[in-house]
């Protein structure tokens, strides 16, 4: 019995060794034999780690030795490669491609591999600014698998179109194919929508394609099958620029073929009346958000819905707000005695609003009609205010105004006044009082001369204002002046401006000094 169970013990191994045998090296290989040129810690049909050694040529580290081509995981993130120009030889089992953290703008692989169900090739967080023919071509070819899951992480670039994505899966079913193009920078379609291209001959059963927190607006993505669309295509637009979808877009989604998805959260989504469309239960893409993996956005205007997701909404509550119309003249002139119509100047209301208030400084005067002032009298001058209203409310201001004569006395009684009125009256204002000031001094004046003459008068001095006779009277008075410093020898400083009002004693006038 023991000797019956180890010989099928040993016939289970030899036909595993068999089996799993691909004609390699028998011993782990050394660092010398061409499996680990740059010395990177290596696991032997397990991975090679080659991140973060500042390497700037993937090729130069890559594996030689042809017994040595079976790493399924290989690790270049984090170094300062710029291209990657490689062509894998037939049978290659490098599965999974780390090249993120790196400055990579120029990618060319081409591979034919074997045993690679779930090949990924992540190239995020490099300088990639387009995916084009001249900037990325990947030629995959899977032989020998009939199902594979191929992944491609182009995410945290500054990518802003897409060109083309080229996969052939002759002889394959893929059963999903996933394109990261997620947090980069493209913003619109034509020149920089994302345009992807299926270029397989074998059966495509789903396709996800991450677009999400980029500068999208509106739906761009153009997806080419060579032979069949896919089952499932499900596409992730959330956090973007987009407000609302045009039929031009929906024609873009039904082209897509299959079963669409979508995910629409984190859009500032415009819920007006150009979405109503969706309130309609046989809708198109109302059937598509509400798939299971779908995501309807939320309204972020108008605001009576702000906040509500767009499937929520009734045919009723998708509005467009009145708004004012540009070409609106908000000030009316008239004479007295004139008829005068005023209308509520509004454009672009759907549904159109089923009530116009009017409103005038004595109160409410017409309801849902034109304003009609018949023999228009200056009472009327003033502000008038229609409020229109179809769920969303606009009101606008209206002013009426009366020309001739008494226009100034109106504006001045109804308005407030303008910056040329508030100059003009204040120029006059700054005149009048120029003038009375002007005249109050000359008041003054006479006022204190003739004071001045009428006390001198009390005192018996008859005074006259002769220039001549003052200087000869002050010329005498500084020689007698001088003759008394003579005898003193005091110093005494005079001047003119010392001089105390004259006292008269008899025919002379006799001037006090005062001491300095």
């Amino acid at each position: 019995m023991m000797v019956s169970a180890f010989r099928a013990r040993f016939v289970v191994l030899c036909l595993y060794y068999v089996h799993t045998y691909d004609g390699s090296y028998s011993q782990p290989p050394g660092p010398n034999d061409g499996c680990n040129p740059c010395q990177c810690p290596y696991v032997p049909r397990r991975n090679l780690d080659c991140s973060g050694k500042s390497i700037t040529n993937i090729t130069e580290c890559l594996p030689v030795n042809s017994n040595c081509r079976y790493i399924p995981y290989i690790d270049f993130s984090n170094n300062l490669i710029t291209q990657v120009v490689r062509r894998e030889h037939p049978g290659s089992r490098s599965c999974f491609w780390d090249l993120s953290g790196n400055s990579i703008s120029a990618f060319s692989v081409r591979a034919t591999l074997a045993d690679c169900p779930y090949y990924t090739m992540d190239l995020s967080s490099n300088d990639f600014t387009n995916i084009s023919e001249d900037s990325f071509h990947l030629d995959l070819r899977f032989s020998g698998q009939r199902s594979i899951w191929p992944t491609f992480n182009f995410s945290r670039n500054r990518i802003r179109f897409v060109e083309s994505l080229g996969l052939d899966t002759t002889g394959s079913i893929v059963e999903k194919l996933t394109i990261d193009l997620s947090f980069n920078e493209i913003v619109a379609r034509h020149e920089t929508a994302p345009l992807v291209i299926y270029t397989g001959v074998g059966y495509l059963r789903r396709v996800d394609v991450f677009l999400n927190d980029n500068n999208i607006t509106e739906f761009g993505i153009k997806i080419k099958y060579l032979t069949r669309e896919a089952d499932v295509t499900f596409i992730d637009l959330s956090n973007n620029d987009i407000s609302r979808f045009t039929r031009d877009d929906l024609d873009r989604i039904s082209d897509l073929g299959g079963d669409i998805r979508l995910a629409l959260s984190g859009n500032r989504w415009s819920c007006d009346c150009s979405q109503r469309f969706v309130a309609d239960r046989s809708s198109f893409l109302r059937n598509v958000l509400s798939k299971g993996e779908s995501v309807d956005p939320i309204c972020a205007t108008p605001p009576s819905v702000r906040g509500r997701h767009l499937l929520s909404l009734s045919e009723e509550e998708f509005v467009c707000s009145p708004e004012l119309d540009p070409d609106a003249i908000l000030v009316q002139e008239a004479l007295l005695g004139d008829t005068v119509t005023m209308i509520c100047p509004f454009v672009d209301a759907d549904p159109r609003p089923e009530r116009i208030d009017w409103d005038f400084r004595l109160g409410s005067t017409c309801s849902d009609c034109p304003l009609v002032i018949d023999d228009v009298q200056a009472a009327a001058a003033g502000e008038y205010r229609c409020t229109v209203s179809n769920g969303e409310s606009l009101a606008i201001s209206q002013t009426l105004r009366f020309s001739g004569d008494i226009e100034s006395s109106l504006s001045s009684a109804s308005h407030p006044i303008g910056l040329p009125a508030f100059i003009a009256v204040m120029s006059v204002l700054w005149v009048l009082t120029t003038i009375s000031l002007v005249v109050v001094s000359c008041k003054l004046y006479r006022l204190r001369r003739e004071t001045a003459q009428e006390r001198r008068a009390e005192v018996g001095v008859k005074y006259q204002h002769d220039p001549q006779e003052e200087t000869q009277n002050y010329a005498r008075y500084i020689g007698q002046e001088d003759q008394a410093y003579e005898d003193t020898e005091v110093t005494y400083e005079i001047s003119r401006a010392d001089l105390i009002a004259p006292k008269p004693t008899g025919q002379e006038i006799i001037y006090e000094v005062q001491d300095m």
